[in-house]
């Protein structure tokens, strides 16, 4: 997960004879608006080969200095390794000054250094940490419809199998219910830093306002302004706890009519339906191609394109 944050390291080499351990001082400082001032300074002494034979006892305010100081990023080293650190999804060599492996977070469309997997937070450390490797995301469940249109448990069932899926691939992931855009806005503006991206399970398709015909994701039931997501709300919604990685998926029929004003006004990467959806158990096989079936009741549940309709990603 990755989350904003600025941490400057001066590292100072003190003077030692040849043969003799060397003292590394460092200053850490945090250049926030809240302290700009150093935070503490300490020393750890090692001896010619570069071992380390004394470290100080106290600690940093923000430091565990026993376990973070002169860990990449504040990782774990194993045992008194210099080749390896355990960064929880991978390792990172100190020695070789490369991941040997890479990130279990692949790459999305709009974010071209996301597809450099051997990166750490988009080649930005100084802007972004990542404490446990994984990729953060909120997934929303609108309500379930009205008359011929309820789908009753179905949304959530899908989100579940969602989830379920996310945590198996390693990732973190809550799962709100959501009526109002206004209810959307508080969800994705809350909690942990959305890294991975905004999930929303609801309908979709066009809304009479009595004036004209627009194109919408019916979060929940009515024409109210803040039930349904238009092009005259999205403004509404804030990006500022989204990371710069993350993506916004609007699993709704015919959500494409506005996913490019999402894309546009959360500034990130959205994708949306051109056409209808159905449940189903397969991931890559429609109910509506089988007509007169119904999604069982129980099991993993997808709400997928129909075999006339497509997906399509719109960016900032």
């Amino acid at each position: 997960m990755r989350v904003p944050g600025i941490i400057l390291v001066i590292v100072c080499l003190l003077a030692a004879l040849p043969g003799e351990a060397t003292a590394i001082e460092f200053e850490v400082y945090d250049p926030t608006p809240t302290t700009g001032l150093a935070l503490a300074t300490a020393q750890r002494v090692l001896d010619p080969a570069g071992w380390e034979v004394e470290r100080p006892s106290s600690g940093f305010e923000i430091f565990d200095i026993d376990r973070d100081l002169g860990s990449f990023c504040g990782y774990d080293g194993l045992g008194n390794s210099v080749f390896l650190h355990s960064m929880h999804a991978r390792y990172y060599s100190p020695f070789l000054a490369r991941f040997v492996s890479v990130d279990p977070v692949g790459g999305t469309v709009g974010s071209s250094q996301s597809w450099n997997r051997y990166s750490y937070v988009l080649n930005n450390p100084l802007g972004f940490v990542d404490p446990n490797g994984e990729a953060h995301f909120k997934i929303l469940v609108g309500d379930p419809g009205l008359g011929d249109h309820n789908v009753g448990p179905n949304f959530e069932r899908a989100a579940e199998t969602r989830k379920q899926e996310l945590e198996v691939a390693g990732h973190t992931a809550d799962v709100d219910r959501v009526s109002t855009v206004s209810d959307m806005n508080a969800s994705i503006t809350s909690g942990n830093t959305i890294d991975g991206g905004v999930v929303l399970f609801a309908h979709g398709g066009v809304l009479d306002t009595g004036t004209s015909y627009d194109p919408a994701v019916f979060i929940g039931e009515g024409t109210g302004a803040d039930t349904n997501l238009t092009a005259a709300n999205v403004g509404n919604l804030s990006n500022a706890n989204l990371g710069p990685n993350a993506t916004i998926d609007l699993v709704a029929c015919n959500s494409d009519g506005v996913s490019q004003d999402v894309a546009t006004a959360l500034n990130r990467p959205t994708t949306g339906t051109a056409g209808s959806m159905s449940f189903s158990p397969d991931p890559n096989a429609p109910m509506s191609s089988n007509p007169g079936t119904t999604p069982p009741d129980t099991g993993p549940l997808y709400l997928v394109p129909d075999v006339n309709s497509q997906r399509h990603t719109r960016t900032p």
